[in-house]
C-alpha cells in the first residue's frame, strides 16, 4: 500500500539503518510491529497521502473520520525517539506507550500494556481522553484512505459558500491585540508561506512575537519558524537566523527544542 507523500520532506528523517532499529527497541523495551519497520524501509517517517481513518470521535461537531498526516520514523533523538519529550511536553501520563503521529493536541500511539503486540490508540490532550481504535499496526495501515475535505470538493464544484482567508484578512488578525486573533493570524500567515513576498513581513512579526516578554506568543511565534523550515520553504537564512540570534540564550526547553531543529536543518542545507 503507497502510503507516502514522496513530495514532501516533512517529517522525513534520513534513511533508516539497523543500528536505529535496534536503539528504538532496546530504549522502549520492545519489539516494533514488523509492518511498521517495512514501511520505513521504504521510507523512513514523513507525509502521508493517506489522510484518513474512518473513525468517528465527534471531535468537531459530527465528523465521522479522523484526520492524520504523517507518520515517525526513526533516528537517533528524532522521529519516535522523542517520545518522552513530547509526552512531557503535552502531559500525557501514560506508560508503555510509543507516540508514532500526532501534531501536539492529538497523537496516534502504539500502546504494549497488554502486551508484546501493541494496540494503536488515539490521544487527545486537550481532554485527555485515550480512545482505542485498532488491534494491530497492520489494521491502522489498512483501514488509512484519502478523504478530500469539503471545502476542496466545494470549490471543485463551484458551490464554495465561505470565502478562504485572504492575506489581507492573515494582516487583520496578526495586529490585534486579542490573543486568539493573532494566533489565527499566524495560522493564516503560514498557509501563505510558498509566497516568498510574505516571509519578509510574516518573520518581522514572529520576530517581535518572540522578543514581546509574552511566553505563549513566544513559543506560537518559535514553532511557526519550526514549522516553516522544517517543511523546507526556500526562506532566506537571514530572516531564520534573526530569529536564531533572539532564541539562543532561552533556556525555556519548548524554545529550546525548536532552536534545535531548526539550526540542524539550517546547517544541512
Amino acid at each position: 500500500m503507497e502510503i507516502w507523500d514522496v513530495d514532501s520532506r516533512q517529517y522525513r528523517l534520513d534513511s533508516l539503518l539497523e543500528e536505529d532499529i535496534q536503539l528504538a527497541e532496546a530504549y522502549f523495551g520492545v519489539k516494533l510491529p514488523d509492518d511498521y519497520i517495512k514501511l520505513l524501509k521504504i521510507q523512513n517517517g514523513g507525509t502521508l497521502i493517506c489522510n484518513a481513518l474512518p473513525i468517528a470521535l465527534n471531535r468537531w461537531g459530527g465528523d465521522d473520520y479522523l484526520e492524520i498526516d504523517n507518520l515517525r520514523g526513526i533516528n537517533k533523538d528524532k522521529g519516535i525517539m522523542e517520545t518522552d519529550y513530547f509526552k512531557q511536553e503535552w502531559g500525557i501520563s501514560k506508560s508503555n506507550i510509543i507516540l508514532i503521529s500526532g501534531d501536539g493536541h492529538s497523537w496516534i500511539a502504539l500502546d504494549y500494556n497488554l502486551g508484546a503486540d501493541p494496540k494503536v490508540i488515539y490521544i487527545e490532550t486537550d481532554t485527555e481522553r485515550i480512545t482505542q481504535i485498532y488491534d494491530t499496526f497492520q489494521e491502522f495501515i489498512n483501514h488509512l484512505y484519502i478523504h478530500e475535505h469539503e471545502e476542496e470538493e466545494e470549490e471543485e464544484e463551484g458551490l464554495r459558500t465561505t470565502p478562504l482567508p485572504t492575506i489581507e484578512d492573515a494582516r487583520t488578525l496578526i495586529k490585534s491585540s486579542d490573543m486568539e486573533d493573532i494566533i489565527d493570524g499566524i495560522e493564516t500567515f503560514n498557509s501563505f508561506i510558498y509566497d516568498k513576498s510574505i516571509h519578509e513581513e510574516f518573520f518581522g512579526y514572529l520576530l517581535n512575537f518572540i522578543k514581546s516578554g509574552n511566553e505563549d506568543l513566544k513559543d506560537y511565534a518559535a514553532e511557526a519558524v519550526w514549522r516553516a523550515v522544517t517543511a523546507q520553504y526556500p526562506i532566506d537564512k537571514s530572516l531564520i537566523q534573526k530569529v536564531i540570534v533572539e532564541l539562543k540564550n532561552d533556556n525555556d526547553s519548548t524554545i529550546q527544542y525548536f532552536l534545535e531543529e531548526i539550526e540542524g536543518i539550517i546547517n544541512s542545507i
